[in-house]
């Protein structure tokens, strides 16, 4: 048996079944696998099928119930159809006797109806295994059964035991009858998964629209709101759905949403205010079938994005850009040094840039880890930078960070600049005086007008 086997696998008892079965499914082009094992085998064999991919199974009756009942498998029954028994019943009728009809279910109906017109005196015996098989043939020639019919299950036990046999095959109708069955239910069984696929799919959109941090507004090819998550309607001051089905522009007259459905084109990194909130946008045209069938619009509200920023600056806080001295690491109780913390205090309340003096050794940093410390500005990052030991080029880099692609040797996708790592606390810029002339004059314009 190779790694991989068809979808839809028909289990023959017979060698005879096997070769018609083999016969019909070449004729109709099925996408069926023929494997032939007798009612005790078929179980095993399912089940090593099925670990490589069979889904469905074709079988007799008997074999059917007994799959059924050992393995969670989807099995289609070979019907037993009265064409299956017209030779057989015709050979029966010369019997001269009573005759035994062995099988795993009841006669049908139709059947029974045939014999009791033909004149055959027909009993039933019916089996449940391969042993049941064999005691079922042993008590029909008890009972002076001069035929027995049925499949493979008791053919063996018949000739061996010297009762006289007509094996029972299923016509060609019961075998089509029961592969097209199965290739319907293979197809169903795959529209089902595709829905619980798409169904999977559609709740991880629904989690991601409705519990993420964005607002999201989706309208149609008229303006129409179609979809508002949370977080837009508490933009839009919409509780609920009372948004939807309202023109974009009642709710925000100046919207990119608009502008992207009457243009085609989308309107990226946009800043605008909408109910007095002041958000960061993009609004993308959707397009379906080469129709503009709407447009998609997310929303990030700038004070969140301020709020995230700062917390990424807390993270690198807590890596180590952090102040480790307070004022009260500094010793000495001289009226001087006394006077020099007393301001450095005054200092650290106020959001003035800072200038401390003194010779080397004297302290500078550990009172600018202090006034730090000591202001509103503590739980942000504290980042030192040695002026003196960086080359001009690189400091003003360093300072100021780049861009992709601003010079040769820059790093893919820029850095950040001290200035934007330090925003929310404190950069401590040792050794300035050492710092080329040029660059000091970028670096007071900065403190004159707070921005880079």
């Amino acid at each position: 048996m190779g790694n991989q086997v068809r979808e839809i696998c028909l289990i023959a008892p017979s060698e005879r079944l096997a070769r018609k079965a083999g016969t019909i499914i070449e004729e109709l082009g099925a996408p069926v696998a023929v494997y032939q094992a007798s009612l005790e085998d078929a179980a095993q064999c399912a089940r090593r099928l099925m670990e490589r991919g069979a889904e469905v199974f074709i079988s007799r009756t008997g074999t059917q119930a007994l799959l059924e009942q050992e393995l969670d498998a989807t099995v289609v029954g070979i019907p037993t159809m009265l064409s299956d028994y017209t030779e057989i019943l015709y050979d029966a009728r010369k019997a001269g006797g009573p005759v035994a009809f062995f099988a795993y279910d009841q006669m049908t109906d139709d059947v029974k109806t045939i014999c009791s017109m033909l004149r055959i005196d027909a009993r039933h015996y019916g089996f449940r295994s391969m042993a049941d098989g064999e005691s079922c043939v042993r008590r029909a020639i008890a009972d002076g059964m001069v035929l027995g019919v049925g499949g493979a299950v008791t053919e063996g036990p018949a000739r061996r035991l010297g009762l006289r046999y007509l094996p029972l095959e299923n016509s060609s109708e019961s075998i089509i009858s029961a592969i097209r069955t199965a290739m319907r239910i293979l197809e169903m069984k795959k529209e089902e998964r595709k829905k619980q696929e798409l169904q999977l799919q559609l709740e991880r959109y629904q989690a991601v629209f409705q519990f993420t941090h964005d607002g999201i507004i989706a309208i149609d090819q008229e303006g129409r709101v179609a979809l508002i998550n949370p977080v837009a309607q508490r933009i839009l001051q919409r509780p609920g759905d009372t948004a939807l089905g309202r023109n974009i522009l009642d709710e925000i007259p100046s919207s990119n949403l608009w502008t992207a459905l009457q243009t085609g084109q989308p309107q990226l990194d946009t800043l605008n205010r909408i109910k007095g909130t002041m958000v960061y946008s993009n609004s993308i045209p959707v397009e379906v079938g080469g129709q503009l069938r709407g447009v998609v619009a997310t929303f990030q509200d700038v004070k969140s994005l301020q709020s995230s920023e700062r917390k990424v600056r807390i993270g690198l806080h807590e890596k180590g850009l952090t102040a480790k001295y307070r004022f009260t690491d500094i010793l000495g109780r001289s009226p001087d040094l006394t006077a020099a913390v007393s301001i450095a205090k005054s200092y650290a309340a106020a959001r003035a840039t800072v200038l401390i003096m003194g010779e080397t050794g004297t302290g500078k940093e550990l009172f600018a880890q202090s006034i730090h410390a000591a202001s509103p500005r503590q739980s942000g990052p504290f980042v030192v930078v040695n002026c003196a030991t960086l080359d001009k080029n690189l400091l003003e880099s360093e300072l100021f960070g780049y861009v992709e692609g601003a010079f040769t040797g820059a790093k893919k996708g820029g850095k950040l600049g001290l200035f934007e790592a330090a925003a929310g606390g404190t950069l401590f810029l040792d050794e300035i005086s050492e710092m080329d002339l040029g660059l000091q004059a970028k670096l007071l314009r900065v403190l004159q007008e707070r921005r880079i």
